[in-house]
């Protein structure tokens, strides 16, 4: 089927979307001050995904731009006071947060023993980044994990320490430690097993910036897991028309779709990651597709043969 005729539908540029996605490459929507940029240049040439020089995670040199969008925060920060109501605004990360769990594990594989212990992370140090009110950073801290949880927005920290005194046990047990800065001011000495950054990269600005910061937090042999939306006209109905315009389960203006990362994009962009010594970053990808169903209410995984055509996870885990 030829979906061009399904993209002349779509807003024009003038009102925030590119009619064809076919056209954007990773990071389009980049737009940078080049005079800003001018101390941040990369030291290999330009590829085909970027359209700007973007600030590698070996370098020493202090970034030059951060990655928070501003308007995004004030955004978040006025959805901060329900964000553990399960049928509020953020009602669609409470019935994503199984799948979150469900492709971390497929991940780690623990033995029969440890997973039915229920502390099947314990022993992983893990980095949640953008954790806003810590639906997942409380999961991973129940399953063992010893987790630093980041967000920018302050009144979604907030939530997520208040929320966190509900539970006596987890609190004084295994607590994740909430931090607010951004990805750019976080300084750790020691890597993390495991770096997640789940539907986040479709509300940063500067995306290149912020992935090479977040794989410069992933230790040797660690994973880095995202989940964001794909750039396709099913997202475009899904995310935005139905999500926000229609059933009202996500608070307009939550999405952007001109922001949305393909798969292909985002895997082609890791893939030529490279460490401080010059080797490949990367030693092996894991991706799967993901789609909600609002007649049963519930996130499922599906098929991404045929492409990603909504929500995926995507794994990358670094070399030794």
């Amino acid at each position: 089927m030829d979906h061009r005729s399904e993209y002349q539908k779509f807003p024009s540029k003038s009102a925030g979307l590119n009619p064809n996605p076919g056209q954007l490459n990773l990071f389009e929507n980049e737009r940078v001050d080049r005079r800003k940029m001018s101390t941040c240049l990369s030291r290999g040439p330009l590829t085909r995904l970027l359209r700007i020089r973007h600030c590698p995670f070996n370098q020493s040199q202090i970034r030059c731009t951060s990655t928070v969008n501003d308007e995004e925060i004030k955004h978040f920060d006025r959805l901060a006071a329900d964000w553990w109501d399960p049928r509020g605004s953020s009602r669609l990360l409470h019935r994503m947060n199984p799948l979150r769990i469900s492709f971390i594990k497929s991940l780690i594989q623990p033995q029969l023993s440890i997973y039915e212990s229920g502390q099947w992370l314990k022993g992983y140090k893990v980095l949640d980044v953008g954790c806003g009110g810590g639906i997942l950073a409380e999961s991973l801290s129940r399953l063992g994990a010893t987790v630093d949880a980041l967000d920018a927005s302050s009144r979604a920290i907030d939530v997520a320490k208040a929320h966190l005194k509900k539970d006596p046990t987890l609190s004084s047990t295994n607590p994740p430690n909430y931090i607010c800065g951004s990805i750019q001011e976080h300084k750790n000495a020691e890597k993390y097993d495991i770096v997640t950054a789940m539907e986040v990269l479709e509300h940063v600005d500067y995306p290149s910036t912020f992935i090479d910061e977040v794989v410069g937090q992933v230790k040797p042999e660690g994973w880095l897991v995202m989940s964001t939306v794909a750039r396709t006209w099913q997202s475009w109905l899904g995310a935005i028309v139905a999500a926000e315009r229609i059933l009202n389960i996500v608070p307009p203006g939550t999405h952007s779709w001109d922001k949305f990362i393909n798969e292909s994009e985002l895997r082609e962009y890791i893939q030529k990651l490279e460490t401080e010594a010059g080797e490949h970053w990367v030693e092996e990808i894991k991706s799967i597709g993901s789609m909600y169903n609002p007649l049963k209410d519930e996130w499922v995984f599906v098929d991404t043969k045929s492409g990603v055509g909504f929500n995926y996870f995507l794994a990358a885990r670094r070399g030794k």
